[in-house]
């Protein structure tokens, strides 16, 4: 439904041990066709990826999930894009035409 409505469908907090889609169905199933997953500010992409290697084919995005003010920034993502743009994200959440996320 999300792809139908032009959006991007990113799981949020994938690592969590509750209210996760992980922590409800134990994996990320294919046929979702997920854009990318969001981890917490509580893990790393590699810490995941040595518990769940099968999670190395999406692209990750990760933010501080801020509820304090000195939580904000903690953990960002970067997106090399050429405009600040709804389609230039889409772009690097697939990594083309030069686009492309880092986390720091």
């Amino acid at each position: 439904k999300v792809h139908a409505l032009g959006g991007l469908f990113i799981p949020a907090h994938v690592d969590k041990g509750r209210d996760s889609i992980i922590s409800q169905l134990g994996f990320i199933p294919n046929e979702l066709n997920v854009d990318a997953i969001e981890i917490s500010p509580n893990t790393t992409k590699m810490a995941l990826l040595q518990k769940l290697e099968y999670l190395k084919k999406f692209t990750f995005i990760q933010n501080s999930d801020a509820h304090v003010l000195e939580d904000i920034g903690k953990r960002i993502t970067i997106f090399e894009i050429e405009q600040p743009v709804f389609s230039e994200i889409s772009l690097a959440l697939r990594g083309c035409d030069g686009r492309n996320v880092r986390l720091i």
